[in-house]
């Protein structure tokens, strides 16, 4: 009975610091952002780092790892990029280990949804999609595949060993 409690709170000590490290992660990466003249919304590379680390880490963790983020970041809920935040949350929820295409694909497109509403809500629908859709998708098409390509190698990389 001790050795079962023993390693339960050791599971819960991994997933603890997992998320946590995730989650000043996703901090980070965000920090790493290109701020483009003619939008509220910069380029960044945090959206495809959630996708990834929900893959890796499954959901309950990613959406842990998430609200961690976002308790550190509580001001960008008060800016344009809000609705997308909250969009991290729902397609980290959404994803699948299993299909990550499939997973990047609706991902992307719950994010780019959530974002899109919540700029409608400041900016119209037209301005919404020309400010915080259009700019992005080619890049996060690049962005996208760049990611899945890392997810390949590091799952050839585990089937080695």
């Amino acid at each position: 009975m001790t050795t079962i409690s023993l390693t339960h709170k050791n599971s819960l000590l991994r997933d603890a610091f997992i998320v946590i490290v995730s989650g000043v992660f996703i901090t980070l990466i965000g920090q790493c952002s290109i701020p483009l003249p003619f939008t509220p919304i910069p380029i960044s590379f945090r959206f495809q780092t959630i996708l990834l680390l929900s893959i890796f880490l499954g959901s309950r963790r990613a959406l842990l790892a998430i609200g961690f983020f976002i308790a550190l970041s509580l001001p960008l809920l008060l800016t344009p990029t809000a609705g997308y935040i909250i969009g991290y949350l729902i397609a980290a929820a959404l994803i699948k280990p299993e299909r990550p295409v499939q997973s990047f694909i609706i991902g992307t497109l719950v994010v780019y949804a959530c974002g899109f509403a919540y700029l409608t809500s400041i900016l119209g629908m037209k301005q919404a999609f020309l400010l915080g859709i259009a700019p992005f998708i080619l890049g996060d098409l690049i962005k996208s595949i760049i990611a899945l390509n890392i997810l390949k190698y590091v799952r050839s990389c585990q089937t080695i060993k």
